[in-house]
């Protein structure tokens, strides 16, 4: 049987990861636009800036869109934060690319983990290294 995804599993994955932020000195931000503007000025839909300087970190979404969009796209930044927790060399890489399907692959799993609907984050796992593929 597959899992649905409901607002206690959200409400659980959100805490989850509240938590997880908070052990690492970073803000878990869940923004009310469209749209949230990274620390380089740049509209995105989610982003992670790690802690430097004695500085809280951010990792912030944008929430004013489906649920399942805004959640799938909080697990893409919260494998970044883990891949800068990790030392993973990934998160300095240069090439893009590969860095977002690592990112892609660790969050499909996260997906898993939290009961989010698997084909719907597929889709949009394939969509976006489409378009940053093509750009």
């Amino acid at each position: 049987m597959k899992k649905k995804t409901t607002t206690k599993t959200n409400t659980k994955m959100i805490d989850t990861l509240r938590k997880r932020c908070n052990k690492l000195n970073v803000k878990l931000i869940l923004r009310k636009g469209f749209h949230c503007k990274a620390p380089d000025g740049f509209l995105c839909d989610g982003y992670f800036d790690p802690p430097h300087l004695g500085l809280y970190g951010e990792l912030v979404v944008a929430t004013k869109r489906p649920n399942r969009d805004w959640q799938y796209t909080l697990l893409h930044e919260y494998a970044h934060m883990m891949q800068w927790f990790h030392d993973d060399p990934i998160f300095d890489s240069a090439d893009y690319y590969s860095l977002e399907k690592q990112t892609e692959r660790q969050a499909l799993k996260l997906s898993r983990e939290f009961g989010l609907d698997i084909a719907v984050c597929k889709k949009e796992s394939r969509d976006y290294l489409r378009f940053i593929k093509n750009r």
